[in-house]
């Protein structure tokens, strides 16, 4: 397919399907991508299809791509709390920790009996350094949890949680220009 043509082609798609351009510019640049965000769900039989591709991307380190195939199936009707809990760790091994906590949110509200889902919240939060939200969900937590293991994790993330931030310590250390930095002969 020429250039032009699968350009109309997205364009088009774009257009018909409501997703904001803006939203999609970053995508622009590799097409296929673009091209999966806008092509219209598959039917519910070819979804456990989808969720077996996103499984096995996922398995094998390729985030990005188990990651666009769950921002999929997450978004069809009757999608469950695992897909949301493993889109949610495919935000978390790409590092973004804001958008895994709101994929684990979202599955717990899908099962809320689910320990492991509070913990990988809780953690999500702290790793995004939003300590107060971390702390938040590790104290609604506590009591909810009946796994030992999970108790155990969550009441020690309440800890880290509740320490105060770091600050830099001034006048401890020698400026930089005052390092010797001339090598031995």
């Amino acid at each position: 397919m020429s250039d032009n043509k699968l350009f109309i082609r997205i364009y088009s798609a774009i257009l018909a399907s409501g997703i904001c351009l803006a939203a999609a510019l970053p995508a622009i640049a590799e097409p296929h991508k673009l091209l999966a965000m806008v092509t219209p769900l598959p039917a519910s039989g070819a979804l456990e299809g989808l969720k077996r591709q996103a499984q096995l991307a996922y398995q094998s380190g390729q985030f990005e791509s188990s990651l666009l195939l769950y921002r999929q199936i997450c978004s069809a009707t009757g999608a469950g709390a695992s897909d949301f809990y493993w889109m949610g760790e495919a935000y978390y091994q790409k590092g973004q920790f804001a958008y895994a906590a709101q994929a684990f949110e979202e599955s717990i509200k899908l099962d809320s009996s689910n320990d492991l889902l509070r913990v990988r919240l809780a953690e999500s939060y702290l790793y995004g350094r939003q300590t107060a939200r971390a702390k938040l969900a590790c104290d609604q937590s506590l009591s909810l949890v009946h796994d030992e293991r999970a108790r155990h994790q969550i009441a020690n993330l309440l800890k880290i949680s509740s320490k105060p931030d770091p600050q830099p310590q001034r006048g401890k250390f020698p400026a930089f220009s005052q390092i010797h930095t001339e090598r031995p002969l």
